[in-house]
């Protein structure tokens, strides 16, 4: 071929496993969440960093048949399966093709020429690669159709790709590599000449698009990004440049994608190639076109043996034979021979077996993913297993037998590794999904094996959600498309009716599907009939959520299930079991069985098996069931069991997806299990069938197109149409529009659809003309004529949000009456799209097109809030909660937070179009009250104490209590206030025997509450216990005696004198005895006139009128004795005193909130506390200490050493290093004005060095007056690595010495040392300062950033 470009390899557009076709399983299956790479975590190619995913799971039970073909844009479409027939590829953008089983290809022309010899006959050369190899053989070549024997002097050479190939003598060239390694922007170019020296026959271009080329819409939807490239040559010496290549490439790919071109014919020399990316979007998250030059490949036509492709040369006599036209030749190719079987002792050879093509494909590094998949990555007991699944010897439909499976095909376009991984599987009913770190894959297949059983008690609730099939998914003609090898790999298509369906006139509801790489009838007519039982049985799909046990559930397994919504089947847990019997556990239902029912029991056993009895108890209900034939063992305690009446379905699932959740849960989906899908017969056609139509016929357009507003769904339209009844018809391409201002359309494509259904087509906007148009596509790829269009104006009530539902108080959930201070109101979000009329959240119903997300136009709510219905306040909030804090209540209420409030919620959309009505929820705060409650009042003296201890508090937002008291009542005169952590208030300075009357008012944050009742008392007089004290009480003969264990005061007789209240004198003579103390404070008193003493642990009873209390004991040798005058001289346990004269007090410890006082004398005082700022009158000094751990005196002020007058100042730093030190013995002191000079130096980049010598990091020079202090400081960061240490230090240059040394130790991170601070007396000139640092020890690098030197002169 002439110049031009050959893309030789497999690109690299793999982009992942994707779901299947939502056409083969529930429309709403998709709107379970379920998605690409959902399952088990991250995909392998995710996890590996490359861009390339293989989805977790194919989530179809059926795998997705072949989709739809689709216009080809940028590469090829397969030489081998187009409706022409197999044609040889000479296309520039061909791909080497790779063959599995055994196929008829016709390769592609790697080399091609014509040549006429001495005798004067025109010879055509072809090269045909016609395969990666090693391949086991080339047969049957034909030209044209023709067999090779119809023609003469034909010249063939086969090559089976193998590595010690030799050269083809007819074709040869050699190549030699160079790595350019450019990326290439928008609109620029490089240009890369030819190696000195070498004349450059070919030269080959390889270029990469490594993040790949892609473009996703507004709608997430992956598209075909471009770009414009651009290749021209020329001779070095030569002034002109040839335009090679200048096109623009489009692909669709999210992972790398490489090509290859090779410029032919060149005339030797040394050649200048420029390549230019003329045009591209620019490169964002949406758009990824970045682009490399590889490397260059310069050909010498001297030979190569093209090792591991198998090869196909012909020399062919083109006169009288040959039209002038290039033929086309076609063989018969077995494909790939190095293929590995894993199973036994493992081998290598030819096979057809699909299941070990996939497991090439995935391992292979030449052209498969095996570069991104170990060994370990794949399980080969899996491949194994559906190996000899697809061995099985079944019928042919004859009299012989034949595989079950079997695979044929060449791989000879572009494809999505994922894609081709997926239909791989497809032939053999594999699954392929990724389950810890593994790929694995599972079998669709007849099983009685179940592994789970799930109820009602492990399954999540909540979450379960069960669909069916809709109608026009419930498909009952299946038109499978095969290429034939009896009738020469010709297309054919096998036809597959539900018969009952097509007799009951029920309208043809047509699934096509391609199976391509069968080349059997009787395989294929088995695979239409698995399919149409699919698409016909397993209509019902579910998903739910439950505990870490299904861990053990994997994708291909059967589980049995129950659920309540199901309406059939009952389920539980066993309390206790033996091997014939099982009691339910308390929390189930009573087991009710009735008459003439066959009940089965299902349960799984302590090993994890599962077993099913049959249930032997009569009619009745029951709590313990007995089994007919005894379980292999008792059930476990707590272990699942399901209960089913044997003439009703059996529901069996397989698994098809599996997804962790948070909290150690997992989600399983799964599709309803019916073993009468599987069959093994093959019941041939009567019919043989024939070819497929005309492959070039225009395809009809769809009629009755009608475009609907969906008022359901906000912001979306059903697209309708009818599909025509042609042959030829493959598929409708919708393309949506909207109407710009100045009336013009622009067209994208939205979706493809093969079948009748009506579409569904959200996220679009209010009072917007949309316009829809829909291709009709033919199965050759040919396109209508006139496609027909409709138009529709979307209103804009429809987008208007929802009322606010669900509005209510946070906490307490108790209606209108809120607690605490803030006011927490929740709501419910609207459903989907968040618009009128809409269905509530968690009820959406997708279509089969696939759901769409939520609140796709919701903004936010509008919260007002009101007081007297006077607007405070207007907020906004994203999500469905708003707290009124109590801050936000007292700044809208002139600071006064208010009691009642009223909340108005209205949704808004993106529109900025609101609810029409707005959410309203009116709440208070209750006030606290003490209503009915009558305080406890006691008198002492000339006072009142109030306590209200025995209330019950119930407002968790109290505040405080104020207390009233007056000789009226009710009482107005507030005596005092107390927090709430008081529950009692002492009354002092009262007229003594006085009538008081009393009451309590609390508050809360909000304000008064009510008050408690009115309660009276008589305040104590002073009459008796004051002239007591007066009348010269004295004791003689006392001795106090205290025994520490047993914690005893003993006392002797002795005698206590006073007054009388007539003068006279009088005594009495107290009785020897003692007092034991248990707990608190033991008071010892005297009753006026009582000859013993008293005890109590009540100061009020012991100080009441007429008593002197003379000992205050606590127990051990706590003892206290009192002056006889009601109160011991040394002891007060707790007094409210309002005013008190004290001449001379000795007090252990005092606390105060203020000391006001003439004069304070003491030692040591701490402000703050002893470790912070310390006055210190012992030793003279003022200390202040930092807040280290241990903290460092920082700062000393006054005596600073022994002597009389050694007194000054010194600073530390915080390793306790002096800084500063001025002992007062200087000449030099700081003044007002009194810097003489200053100079500062900084730098805050990175320097770095790897030398052990001092290497200087800054510098600072400064004229120095002389005799003069200079204040030196100085700071750096440092920091090392690779095992060293470094230092720095501050040089002065007069005197060569070390002013600072730091040495920070090996870390790669910076030590941020304390500045360095110093004083120094340079001599008259130039005084320079330097920051210096080393590698201390070790070998490394030591680094220094943030340096900064200050120098200050001071005057005298």
């Amino acid at each position: 071929m002439s110049k031009g470009a050959l893309r030789i390899g497999l690109p690299l557009a793999l982009a992942g496993l994707t779901i299947a076709a939502p056409y083969l399983m529930p429309a709403t299956t998709a709107a379970m969440g379920w998605g690409m790479g959902a399952f088990y975590g991250a995909s392998l190619f995710t996890r590996i960093g490359i861009g390339l995913a293989i989805g977790s799971i194919l989530t179809s039970t059926l795998l997705a048949p072949s989709k739809p073909k689709m216009p080809s844009f940028g590469g090829s479409p397969s030489p081998t399966y187009g409706f022409d027939g197999i044609q040889n590829n000479a296309n520039e953008d061909s791909v080497i093709p790779i063959v599995y089983g055994e196929v008829r290809t016709g390769g592609t022309i790697i080399n091609q020429f014509t040549q006429t010899e001495a005798d004067k006959e025109t010879y055509l050369y072809m090269l045909l690669a016609l395969s990666e190899g090693p391949i086991e053989s080339i047969s049957s070549i034909e030209i044209n159709g023709n067999p090779i024997a119809n023609f003469t002097d034909i010249t063939t050479y086969t090559r089976l790709g193998t590595s010690t190939q030799t050269i083809i003598p007819e074709f040869t060239t050699d190549y030699v590599t160079t790595t350019v390694g450019q990326t290439i922007n928008t609109g620029a170019s490089y240009t890369q000449t030819t190696s000195v020296g070498v004349n450059v026959e070919r030269i080959m271009l390889n270029i990469a698009f490594p993040q790949g080329l892609y473009h996703y819409n507004k709608k997430g939807v992956l598209e075909r990004g471009w770009a414009d490239i651009k290749v021209e040559y020329k001779l070095n010496a030569g002034p002109t440049w040839t335009t090679f290549y200048n096109s623009r490439m489009s692909l669709a790919s999210t992972s790398a994608y490489r090509s290859t071109m090779i410029i032919n014919n060149l005339a030797p020399g040394r050649y200048d190639v420029r390549i230019t990316k003329v045009n591209a979007p620019s490169d964002s998250s949406t758009d990824k076109n970045e682009f490399q030059w590889t490397n260059i490949s310069e050909g010498v036509i001297n030979g190569s043996a093209f090792p591991y492709l198998a090869l196909l040369g012909l020399k062919i006599k083109a006169s009288g034979q040959l039209s002038g036209s290039a033929p086309n030749i076609t063989a018969l190719v077995k494909g790939k021979n190095d293929i590995y079987d894993p199973r036994g002792a493992g081998s290598t050879g030819w096979t057809d077996n699909p299941a070990l093509v996939l497991r090439d494909m995935l391992r292979n590094q030449i052209y498969g993913v095996g570069d991104y998949i170990s060994s370990s990555d794949l399980s080969d007991i899996d491949i194994g297993a559906g190996a000899d699944y697809s061995d099985v010897l079944v019928s042919n439909g004859g009299a012989g037998t034949e595989k079950r499976f079997k695979y044929d095909y060449v791989i000879d376009s572009e494809y999505d590794v994922a894609d081709l991984t997926e239909e791989m599987a497809n032939i053999f009913h594999g699954m392929v999904y990724y389950s810890k770190d593994t790929i694995r894959v599972a079998l669709d297949q007849p099983s009685t094996i179940i592994t789970q059983v799930f109820n009602m008690s492990n399954i999540m609730e909540g979450s379960y959600q069960e669909d069916y099939a809709t109608l026009k998914e419930r498909f009952n003609t299946i038109h499978l498309n095969l290429v034939d090898r009896a009738k020469e790999f010709q297309r054919i298509t096998v036809v597959k009716n539900d018969e009952s369906s097509i007799s009951s006139n029920i309208p043809p509801r047509k699934l096509t599907v391609d199976r391509l790489a069968i080349s059997r009838i009787s395989q294929a007519t088995r695979e239409a009939t698995y399919l149409l039982n699919s698409v016909t049985k397993k209509i019902r799909s579910i998903s739910f959520v439950s505990g870490l046990n299904t861990i053990e559930s994997n994708v291909g397994d059967l589980i049995a299930f129950q659920h309540d919504a199901m309406k059939w089947h009952i389920g539980g847990r066993t309390k206790s079991a033996t091997t014939t019997t099982i009691t339910i556990n308390d929390k189930d239902n009573d087991i009710v069985l009735s008459g003439g029912i066959v009940y089965k029991i299902r349960t799984i056993l302590s090993d994890g098996t599962i077993e099913e009895k049959t249930i032997s108890n009569s009619a009745g209900t029951y709590r313990t069931v007995t089994v007919s034939t005894p379980f292999t063992s008792a059930p476990p305690v707590d272990g699942v069991w399901i209960i089913r009446d044997n003439s009703v379905e059996d529901t069996i699932y397989r698994v098809i997806g599996v997804k962790r959740e948070k909290n150690n849960k997992i989600q399983l989906l799964a599709t309803l299990y019916d073993s009468t899908v599987y069959s093994d017969a093959t019941v041939l056609p009567t019919d043989s069938p024939g070819p497929q139509i005309n492959p070039n016929q225009i395809p009809p357009n769809v009629a009755d197109l009608v475009l609907t507003e969906r008022r359901d769904t906000v912001g979306a339209i059903i697209i309708s149409f009818n599909i025509p009844l042609s042959p030829i018809w493959s598929y409708a391409e919708i393309e949506l529009g909207i109407e710009n201002d100045d009336g013009n359309v622009v067209y994208q494509r939205e979706r493809t659809l093969s079948y009748k259904q009506d579409i569904l087509v959200g996220n679009l906007l209010p009072e917007r003309k949309y316009w829809v148009r829909i291709n009709s596509v033919s199965y050759t790829g040919i396109r209508g004529t006139n496609p027909p269009t409709a138009s529709i104006t979307l209103k804009a009530e429809p987008f208007r949000p929802r009322i606010v539902s669900g509005l209510e108080l946070a906490s307490l959930n108790n209606g209108a009456i809120f607690g605490g201070t803030d006011i927490k109101f929740i709501w419910r979000r609207s459903g989907a799209k968040s618009g009128a009329g809409t269905i509530p959240a968690g009820k959406e119903v997708a279509s089969a097109e696939g759901s769409y997300n939520q609140f796709d136009y919701f903004k936010d709510f509008r919260v007002e809030i009101l007081v007297n219905n006077v607007r405070k306040r207007v907020e906004y909030t994203t999500t469905p909660a708003y707290t009124y804090t109590y801050e936000k209540n007292v700044e809208d209420n002139s600071n006064i937070a208010s009691r009642s409030v009223k909340v108005q919620v209205w949704e808004r959309n993106i529109f900025n179009q609101e609810s029409s009505t707005p959410a309203t929820l009116s709440v208070s705060n209750t006030a606290p009250t003490m209503a009915g409650f009558s305080p406890t009042l006691t008198a002492v003296l000339n006072s009142v104490q109030v306590d209200w201890s025995s209330w019950q508090r119930t407002d968790i937002d109290l505040d405080k209590f104020e207390i009233f008291a007056d000789t009226f009542n009710p009482p107005t005169t507030k005596r005092g206030e107390v927090s709430t952590s008081f529950n009692n208030f002492w009354m002092p300075t009262l007229t003594s025997d006085t009538l008081y009357y009393v009451s309590i008012k609390p508050y809360d944050l909000f304000g008064a509450g009510t008050g408690s009742s009115v309660v009276s008392a008589t305040s104590g007089g002073l009459s008796t216990k004051s002239t007591l004290a007066m009348r010269g009480v004295t004791v003689e003969g006392l001795k106090w005696t205290v025994h520490e264990t047993p914690n005893r005061v003993d006392w002797p007789t002795f005698v206590i004198r006073w007054k009388k209240i007539d003068g006279s004198d009088t005594n009495v003579t107290i009785t020897a005895s003692n007092a034991t103390w248990s707990t608190g404070t033991l008071y010892i008193y005297w009753v006026e006139n009582s000859s013993t003493l008293s005890t109590t642990t009540n100061a009020i009873t012991a100080l009441a009128d007429g008593n002197v209390v003379l000992v205050a004991y606590k127990g051990g040798t706590d003892f206290v004795s009192g002056a006889g005058f009601g109160i011991p001289a040394t002891y007060i346990t707790t007094a409210i005193i309002s005013d008190l004269a004290v001449t001379d007090a000795k007090i252990d410890s005092l606390s105060a909130n203020k000391l006001v006082a003439n004069s304070v004398i003491t030692n040591l005082l701490g402000v703050g506390d002893i470790n912070r700022f310390l006055l210190d009158g012992t030793n003279r000094q003022i200390l202040i200490k930092d807040n280290q751990a241990t903290p460092v005196n920082r700062v000393k002020l006054g005596k600073i050493s022994a002597g009389a007058t050694d007194y000054g100042l010194e600073i530390y730093n915080a390793s306790g290093q002096l800084m500063v030190g001025l002992t007062g013995a200087e000449t030099v002191g700081v003044v007002s004005n009194a810097i003489t000079n200053s100079a500062t130096w900084a730098d805050s980049l990175v320097t770095s060095s790897t030398s052990g010598t001092w290497v200087d990091i800054g510098s600072l020079s400064i004229t120095a007056t002389g005799g003069l202090p200079m204040v030196v400081w100085a700071k750096t960061e440092i920091g090392v690595n690779g095992g060293a240490a470094g230092e720095y230090r501050v040089l002065h240059n007069e005197s060569s010495s070390e002013i600072d040394l730091n040495t920070h130790g090996s870390s790669d991170t910076y030590y941020r040392g304390s500045p360095f601070i110093g004083i120094y007396t340079p001599t008259v000139g130039i005084s320079t300062f330097k920051l210096q640092m080393r590698v201390a020890n070790g070998v490394g690098t030591v680094f220094a950033r943030n340096r900064k030197i200050v120098v200050v002169e001071l005057k005298r």
